[in-house]
């Protein structure tokens, strides 16, 4: 342990030395500012978690750049799954909503309604807790009962049933501040 930590205070300057181009190099992978500040002090975090495995000090370089790609794709993949999770709850909604047009006269006023309902769904969704928006989508998009949700995440089924309770509600209020926010046809 102590001649990690020492390789890591030796490491630490060398790393101010890169910053720069560290940063160019995540920010061209990632779709915004805020997440590419993530990915490089994820990349810092791991270059002093594993500065023992560099060997050669000439190599920092390319080690560092291979360090920061990893933890720029890894950032990439878990915004992917966190997005197909998003969707895949809008479009459970979307769903419903479909269901309930279909079964009244559809319209275009009435389409248009439903598409931005569904746009302010998602929106919502990407503001609230990663665990929330975890539970809503196997509720929702992956259709499971309280059982199956307790079982796979490792909670009771009263767990679930609060959790669940829990993210609607929150889900309701960032919908209610959104509708809220939106200016109405006489302003």
């Amino acid at each position: 342990m102590k001649g990690s930590q020492s390789a890591a205070a030796t490491l630490a300057p060398m790393l101010e030395q890169h910053r720069s181009w560290l940063r160019t190099i995540i920010a061209a992978r990632m779709d915004d500012s805020a997440a590419a500040d993530d990915v490089f002090q994820e990349t810092l975090m791991a270059a002093l978690r594993n500065s023992h495995q560099l060997v050669d000090r000439d190599k920092l370089a390319p080690w560092l750049y291979r360090i920061a790609v990893r933890q720029a794709l890894l950032a990439r993949r878990s915004a992917g799954r966190q997005r197909k999770l998003v969707n895949g709850y809008a479009e459970a909604v979307a769903r419903i909503t479909r269901l309930s047009a279909e079964s009244s006269d559809a319209n275009p006023q009435a389409w248009l309604l439903r598409q931005e309902s569904i746009s302010q769904v998602r929106a919502a969704l990407r503001l609230l807790p990663k665990r929330d928006r975890e539970v809503l989508a196997l509720k929702y998009e992956q259709d499971w009962n309280y059982e199956q949700i307790s079982a796979h995440l490792g909670l009771t089924r009263q767990a679930v049933k609060f959790r669940l309770l829990r993210a609607r509600k929150r889900l309701r209020a960032v919908l209610e501040n959104k509708h809220a926010d939106t200016p109405t046809a006489s302003e």
